[in-house]
């Protein structure tokens, strides 16, 4: 036998034996397994014999006796098997999946919580408003524009529904800390009525003290989306708006808004603060980019659904009338035996090749973990 061919076959046996070894160490055989649990009981610290798992039936027939197998083993996974100095014993050190998946919700807890404190530093909460003779979104929304681009304004209600009784306070979103900190200082009536503002960040610690008893927040949803708008893609392609984002971040979904050249685009890595901040004047290209508002979310996620219902009504359906070859395949679903018909792909509008790229969704099948933030009504 080649040398080439022995490595590739201690390879194999050292893979054969890493499955094994997976096998045995997991949570659930160690219940069943009495044998072997006390076995990695013996020792505090979880180390067992290697003369003692050659005996083990699993193993015994993959090595042979040959117990450089087990630390050719762990090689391959060094983050959840270690040999000892001596080489003479292993242990398992992978974590807990309970513990892993604490760690992972740790760590979207603490995005989901960075990503409402920039929100929270860029706006104000403002109350005094009359409860009576309540003021319409679009007279907040031109009375706080006075002072900069506003991102969301949201009206406190006594109740979950928009129809519950207004409060008389508003939670106001800024494009950024400095506009909020101007209409803070600046803000002192409406309507001839006075107005007591504050930064949101101030208005949360300060209720976290006194009516939640310094309680720690922990969100009720693990989910998080990054989204920003963009502007001045009117003469650009699909490719050209992926191409150039992806010098910076991976994006999701584009969808395009109701002014020509412009739309909004899911991020998948970063917030879009920390995305604009590696762009100079916010500009990439004859892109321009700014946070995304409430508006534009919500135009986001009503075409999202519409897509997605779409998809789930179509299934498997019949293709047009035609030949007896097979049908295109169509965007509701795979075509049956016939030519190209209402469903055929030559009457979708939204391939790759469109150069239009607002009529493009951009499919990404990485998996991850999707957030979407919802600061609380506080």
């Amino acid at each position: 036998m080649s040398e080439s061919a022995t490595i590739e076959d201690k390879t194999s046996l050292a893979q054969a034996v890493l499955e094994q070894l997976d096998q045995i160490y997991d949570a659930e055989h160690l219940k069943t397994d009495n044998f072997f649990r006390e076995m990695t009981e013996q020792d505090p610290e979880g180390w067992v014999s290697l003369k003692k798992m050659a005996f083990i039936k699993r193993f015994k027939t993959i090595i042979g006796g040959d117990l450089i197998l087990f630390e050719q083993a762990a090689a391959l996974s060094p983050e959840n098997f270690e040999i000892n100095e001596k080489k003479t014993h292993i242990r398992c050190i992978k974590k807990p999946q309970e513990e892993v998946i604490k760690e992972q919700e740790t760590g979207i807890q603490k995005k989901i919580n960075d990503v409402m404190e920039r929100q929270n530093t860029r706006s104000i909460y403002c109350k005094g408003f009359s409860t009576t003779e309540t003021p319409s979104m679009a007279d907040l929304k031109e009375f706080f524009g006075k002072y900069g681009r506003v991102v969301n304004v949201r009206m406190r209600r006594d109740g979950p529904n928009k129809d519950s009784p207004f409060k008389g306070s508003v939670f106001v979103e800024y494009e950024t800390p400095e506009i909020a900190k101007t209409a803070e200082e600046e803000i002192k009536e409406y309507n001839g009525e006075p107005l007591e503002t504050m930064n949101k960040q101030a208005y949360v610690d300060m209720k976290a003290k006194t009516k939640y008893a310094d309680a720690t927040w922990e969100p009720t949803r693990l989910t998080i989306e990054y989204f920003i708008e963009y502007a001045g893609a009117t003469d650009m392609s699909f490719t050209d708006i992926k191409t150039a984002i992806a010098e910076i971040t991976p994006v999701g979904r584009l969808e395009e808004l109701s002014e020509k050249g412009t739309g909004i685009i899911q991020l998948l890595e970063i917030p879009p603060e920390e995305f604009m901040s590696k762009l100079e004047d916010n500009k990439l290209g004859n892109l321009t980019f700014r946070l995304a508002s409430a508006e534009a979310k919500g135009e986001f996620n009503r075409l999202r659904r519409e897509k997605k219902d779409q998809r789930n009504k179509g299934g498997r359906g019949r293709g047009g009338r035609g030949g007896r070859g097979r049908g295109g395949r169509g965007r509701d679903g795979r075509g049956g035996r016939g030519g190209r018909g209402d469903h055929g792909r030559g009457d979708d509008s939204r391939k790759r090749g469109n150069d239009n790229a607002n009529n493009v969704e951009i499919s990404n099948k990485r998996t991850r973990s999707v957030v979407e933030v919802k600061t609380a009504s506080t």
